[in-house]
C-alpha cells in the first residue's frame, strides 16, 4: 500500500477511477487532479476553482465536477487538462451527479 499526497491541504473529498491505471481526485483546495497508478508521485492538474470540490464523477475520459457554493457542473476531459468542455448551470447548489449509460 502506498500513500499519496494529493492536495495541498491534504483533504480529498472525491475520487473516481478512469480505468485500471488512472484515477481522479477532487479536494478542498479547489483542484481536480489525474493520477496514474504506475507513477502516483506525478499528477496532471485538470481543473482549478476558488471553491472546494465536492464531487468528481468519472466515465471513461469524461469528468463531471461539482464545486461548493455554485450552481454549476463543470464537464472535463482527462485528455485535455485545464480545459472545461462545458459548464452546466443551475439556479441553486448542485449536490450530486452521475453519468447514465446508453446501451
Amino acid at each position: 500500500m502506498r500513500q499519496i499526497q494529493a492536495h495541498s491541504d491534504g483533504s480529498v473529498n472525491s475520487i473516481g477511477y478512469c480505468d485500471a491505471d488512472a484515477f481522479v481526485t477532487g479536494g478542498s483546495d479547489g483542484s481536480v487532479r489525474l493520477f496514474d497508478m504506475r507513477a502516483p508521485e506525478y499528477f496532471s492538474l485538470l481543473f482549478e476553482h476558488p471553491s472546494k470540490i465536492l464531487q468528481t464523477v468519472v466515465s471513461g475520459s469524461s469528468v463531471a465536477v461539482i464545486c461548493q457554493g455554485t450552481g454549476s457542473v463543470y464537464v472535463l476531459d482527462t485528455r485535455k487538462p485545464k480545459f472545461v468542455l462545458a459548464e452546466l448551470q443551475h439556479e441553486k447548489q448542485v449536490n450530486c451527479a452521475t453519468w447514465l449509460r446508453h446501451n
